[in-house]
């Protein structure tokens, strides 16, 4: 998260496209895409972009071209013909649409392939362990990056926490105001009654603005010296949304309430504070995308989990849910994230389509990297007879992994 894998997959672009052949970056959203676009168009001048979006539609070129864009780019790769695809944020892909040999004929040269996560999902990361991914890690951050503080706070302790929260939105860091954003699940409050409890955008920023101007009247700040409130979900116009990020950018907005949208693609380097609302409700990749969100500029940084308030018949299965999220607060690298996320969810069908659960392919453990690869290495050295050779001699077993396989 946030070390650089956007500038390596450009470097190799770059070298693609001075050879003479077109590359493709493939991001989930527009609003990354078009972040990606003006960015790189900055970096290398002496290049030819392409924006394809919903908006901006594919145009012929005989030049060498970067083309960036959203899955709509997809449908033009057999025409572009690129030598490379990158794609960006891996994880909000599906399966289909990471499926090269869906968009090109068995005659064509199918081109090089990058595909970029800091949160491998679970059939992401089970292919890199069997090789049909090589895998590359980014494990250095940039020197001025630190990862943010993150704290699990119990439902009692919610309104001191907003209390902190408001306080901190006070401070001015060399000459720097502070900035928080609030995620939250859904629009709108849901009307199943399993749902009711779990925090819509719409209604935290009102609850959010007569909070916070309570708490600020009674330190006596006036309407004009408190912080001000910025909404943001998909539900709002284009021109909405646009507006919105750009006076958060311009810092006019200082707590900006948003859904999930803002997990990839809105890079707000100036945010200091990540509030996730009924944050049990996002795997861990969601809530590492989310952390890495805040602290980018390399200021301290803190990401706060609220769960939702349970009723009795839920309080079991509350006690695990909060067990993975006081884990994902004590680790900080996305990939033993992804290693836990595999453990816990499976690795769905690697030859299908699902992307997590437990098939009938039973694991000692399914994290066991050197084991696998004791398996691979047999499995390519050819002059071992499998008749002969002892199971026993071939893999060096820890016996306490077993019973894991028999579960």
């Amino acid at each position: 998260m946030g070390s650089g894998k956007t500038i390596v997959a450009a470097a190799a672009a770059q070298q693609v496209l001075l050879a003479g052949h077109s590359v493709c970056l493939l991001a989930p959203t527009k609003i990354l895409a078009q972040q990606h676009f003006h960015n790189l168009q900055n970096l290398f001048p002496e290049l030819n972009f392409q924006l394809v979006t919903a908006q901006q539609r594919y145009q012929k070129t005989a030049r060498p071209c970067f083309f960036i864009g959203t899955h709509g780019l997809l449908n033009h790769l057999e025409e572009i013909q690129p030598a490379f695809v990158i794609y960006d944020e891996q994880q909000r892909f599906g399966v289909k649409h990471r499926s090269l040999e869906n968009y090109f004929s068995k005659n064509q040269a199918w081109p090089h392939l990058l595909s970029m996560t800091a949160t491998p999902i679970p059939r992401t990361f089970m292919l890199s362990i069997f090789s049909h991914l090589d895998a590359s890690y980014l494990q250095e951050m940039p020197k001025n990056r630190q990862m943010a503080t993150t704290w699990l706070i119990p439902e009692k302790k919610a309104p001191a926490a907003w209390e902190w929260l408001a306080d901190q939105l006070l401070l001015v860091d060399q000459q720097r105001i502070k900035q928080a954003i609030v995620v939250c699940p859904f629009i709108d409050p849901s009307k199943q009654q399993s749902l009711e409890n779990v925090a819509a955008a719409e209604s935290r920023f009102k609850e959010l603005q007569h909070f916070f101007n309570e708490y600020y009247q009674k330190k006596g700040l006036s309407k004009q010296q408190q912080p001000t409130f910025g909404l943001l979900h998909a539900r709002l116009s284009r021109k909405q949304q646009e507006q919105t990020i750009q006076e958060v950018y311009q810092q006019k907005i200082q707590i900006l309430v948003s859904t999930p949208m803002v997990e990839v693609g809105v890079d707000l380097p100036n945010a200091d504070f990540m509030v996730i609302e009924a944050a049990e409700r996002f795997g861990l990749a969601s809530l590492h995308q989310l952390r890495g969100r805040v602290g980018r500029a390399g200021q301290e940084s803190f990401c706060l989990l609220l769960p939702s308030s349970t009723n009795v018949e839920q309080k079991e299965t509350q006690k695990i849910r909060l067990q993975r999220l006081q884990h994902f607060c004590e680790e900080k690298d996305g990939l033993k994230l992804a290693e836990l996320d595999l453990e816990n969810r499976g690795a769905g069908n690697i030859f299908g389509m699902q992307q997590s659960g437990f098939q009938q392919l039973r694991f000692a453990s399914w994290t066991n990297k050197n084991l696998i690869a004791q398996a691979q290495q047999l499995a390519q050295d050819s002059s071992l007879d499998e008749n002969t050779l002892p199971l026993r001699s071939i893999f060096q077993i820890d016996p306490s992994e077993l019973p894991i396989a028999a579960n």
